[in-house]
């Protein structure tokens, strides 16, 4: 198992490399007048090393006063993080149990009426349902106020240290908006390798033994669709960085992401693109995205041994 996180960790830091290689080469071609004479490969290796190993991504020219990227990165780091783990917890643990609920109710009304909101919750735009919920429960604007929810002012996230529950109370919403699709994706799947798992002999000799139908889908049929799951997140990984971007604008989470609408020049008081802030947020949405897939990779190996023994998932 060590061999085989150790070779994943090695493949994902060479693709790190190679798309950083990519994020400043593409730059230095596109406007190289922002260069000077240095050559083309002398000025991508500085950028590389100086991002890579320093952290230094340049300075923010779409704020005022010009403050280090690395700065802005640090001051969002922490939100990010909470946006990435609270997301894929919720995502991935509600879409399981829901799967199994909606695989032990197999034909009935309930069931299908949760599969169907699923259909929805998966298609449905991040940022339309943001938006919507803000403006259905917003405290100040929203058509049924609630005190409690889906509050987008700036002073609403504070630190868990700070106060726990206003912390919970300030993420819940984004969390349960980022995490819709991927639950419904996980509990189709769910729901569908269980009720095939229902059929397998190791199943019926558990009903035959006279145990509990609950306690059969739970233990026995259920664990059948985990690996299936892992390997239905890896793929999920890179859509689900994306409405962590996206849900950040709608509600205000004060993370690194939040900085792309004006990092892109989406922003009406700000004039002309931010080109290292962009890159510095290309560059980590590629290190989220490499560290959760080899965390699903890892998932995988420990819950099939096929993958783990063949060395590649």
């Amino acid at each position: 198992m060590l061999a085989y996180v150790a070779r994943r960790a090695a493949s994902g830091a060479v693709v790190l490399v190679i798309v950083t290689l990519l994020i400043f080469g593409v730059s230095r071609w596109a406007w190289p007048e922002d260069h000077g004479n240095r050559s083309y490969a002398a000025q991508v290796g500085h950028n590389v090393e100086r991002a890579l190993l320093h952290l230094d991504f340049g300075h923010a020219c779409g704020w005022r006063g010009f403050p280090p990227v690395h700065s802005l990165w640090v001051r969002g780091i922490a939100a990010d993080l909470f946006m990435l783990a609270g997301g894929l917890a919720l995502g991935v643990l509600g879409g399981v149990y829901g799967g199994i609920w909606c695989a032990r109710r197999k034909g009935t009304r309930r069931a299908r009426l949760v599969e169907s909101l699923a259909v929805v919750a998966y298609c449905a735009p991040v940022y339309a349902v943001g938006l919507g919920l803000i403006y259905l429960f917003n405290p100040e604007i929203g058509v049924w106020s609630n005190p409690w929810f889906f509050d987008v002012r700036p002073t609403a996230f504070v630190s868990p240290g700070a106060s726990p529950w206003g912390w919970f109370r300030a993420y819940l919403g984004p969390w349960l908006v980022v995490a819709a699709p991927l639950a419904a994706a996980c509990l189709r799947m769910t729901a569908r390798v269980t009720r095939e798992e229902l059929h397998a002999d190791h199943v019926r000799t558990a009903i035959a033994k006279g145990l509990r139908q609950g306690r059969v889908v739970r233990r026995h049929a259920a664990t059948g669709a985990y690996p299936a799951i892992s390997s239905l997140a890896w793929g999920y990984i890179p859509i689900f960085v994306a409405n962590v971007v996206l849900v950040e604008w709608v509600f205000d989470v004060p993370g690194f992401w939040f900085a792309t609408k004006r990092a892109l020049n989406q922003d009406p008081h700000v004039a002309g693109f931010d080109i290292p802030t962009a890159q510095a947020l290309a560059l980590w949405s590629a290190v989220v995205i490499v560290v959760l897939s080899i965390l699903a990779d890892v998932a995988l190996a420990a819950l099939d041994p096929r993958v783990r023994q063949s060395g590649r998932p």
